[in-house]
């Protein structure tokens, strides 16, 4: 399971990529690269102007 993390001074963010429909079909889920484009999403959508 690919999992993605970040921290810095205010936030802690853990994403993890499980694609079940994709692995009961035998295939594959997000691979790192998406999942880094997905969690980058977050990421910026998380952060606030103090």
């Amino acid at each position: 399971m690919p999992t993605c993390i970040w921290a810095d001074y205010a936030t802690v963010g853990v994403v993890n990529a499980i694609d079940l429909s994709a692995a009961v079909a035998g295939g594959k889920g997000l691979d790192l690269d998406q999942l880094a484009e997905l969690t980058a999403e977050h990421y910026d959508k998380s952060r606030s102007k103090a």
